[in-house]
């Protein structure tokens, strides 16, 4: 009983811990109800990237609750912290609204960039990392969960301002790339806000 009991605590302090990410990073920076936080090892100044987040926020009409946003430092992090996902560039937490951004590293030059995304920028996925955020802040977790994962990303991609990698007509040839995917939701999102 002693070991139930233990474990019990064990997996509610996790829980807590998961629902809690600030406890564990301590580098944040914050700006008109955004925060972003980052791991000490990180030791990089996102001030710079806040505006790019605040004018998708705005783009998207966004007046709810404040946005954190945390970039993880080691894929053992994002594990942890995202209930055992991998292979995404952000994550929501569906109970709370807080999001992950997967593994940022350092060129020598200075620059900052997703790991596993070479072709991503930083400021846009921040961007569409704070616009999915947005969307759970503005449902119910249960209605959250039920969404589609499609219409979160495209929506992200379409208010983050980022330019697609393809052009329109390319939406007839698909291709099995987790870009032209992502570009695909961009495209129906974008199609359903601007004719609906």
């Amino acid at each position: 009983m002693k070991v139930f009991i233990s474990v019990i605590i064990f997996l509610c302090c996790i829980f807590f811990l998961t629902l809690n990410p600030q406890f564990y990073y301590s580098s944040k920076v914050s700006s008109d109800g955004i925060e972003i936080f980052a791991s000490k090892k990180l030791n990089f100044d996102f001030t710079a990237y806040l505006n790019g987040v605040k004018f998708a926020l705005e783009k998207a009409g966004y007046t709810g609750k404040n946005i954190n946003l945390f970039v993880v430092s080691s894929p053992v992090e994002f594990f942890f912290f995202s209930y055992g996902r991998k292979n995404l560039k952000y994550f929501v937490n569906p109970f709370n609204g807080k999001t992950l951004l997967n593994v940022c590293s350092f060129e020598d030059r200075g620059r900052v960039f997703l790991k596993n995304w070479p072709n991503s920028s930083l400021k846009f996925e921040l961007a569409k990392a704070a616009i999915a955020s947005s969307v759970k802040n503005s449902m119910e977790t249960l209605s959250f969960i039920i969404i589609r994962d499609w219409r979160i990303e495209g929506m992200a991609t379409y208010y983050s301002g980022e330019m697609p990698l393809y052009s329109p007509i390319d939406f007839c040839s698909p291709k099995p790339h987790a870009d032209f995917i992502e570009f695909e939701n961009m495209m129906i999102v974008k199609y359903m806000i601007e004719n609906m």
